[in-house]
């Protein structure tokens, strides 16, 4: 059982808040025992800013620890984490060119995904930069 519920909201001309929360619980009605790989109730924060071919923003994302477990499984901690974003398009020979670029886990947080079957042995990555650059005819 769960649910997913997504709200945006335009605050100004060029500003943009959105949040996302998920839900999912599965346990056994007989046996009241958890089943394996649920996630954890999760939620996201997005504040962004938009300007024609230009996007800039920030993400904030939550998650709670999952002690609903099967009897396999290990507690997971919560964790909370911040990521940046930017991107701009530009018009290149009747092409499209969008170059985006972002920065995952910013202060660099120690954390362990729920569903990750390796988990125990090694948490998930530091901070990362990614460089995107898509081109479209």
């Amino acid at each position: 059982t769960g649910f997913e519920i997504q709200l945006e909201k335009k605050l100004f001309k060029y500003f943009f808040i959105k949040s996302n929360l998920y839900v999912t619980i599965g346990q056994l009605l007989k046996s009241k025992t958890y089943l394996p790989a649920i996630p954890p109730i999760k939620s996201n924060f997005e504040l962004r800013y938009r300007n024609n071919n230009f996007s800039v923003g920030g993400l904030i994302e939550l998650a709670d620890s999952q002690e609903r477990t099967d009897e396999f499984e290990e507690i997971t901690d919560g964790y909370v984490l911040f990521n940046l974003y930017t991107s701009k398009s530009l018009l290149v020979h009747k092409s499209i060119l969008s170059i985006n670029l972002s920065v995952d886990n910013l202060f660099n947080a120690t954390y362990r995904n729920h569903l990750s079957r390796i988990k125990s042995i090694y948490p998930e990555s530091g901070r990362s930069f990614k460089l995107f650059l898509k081109f479209l005819l």
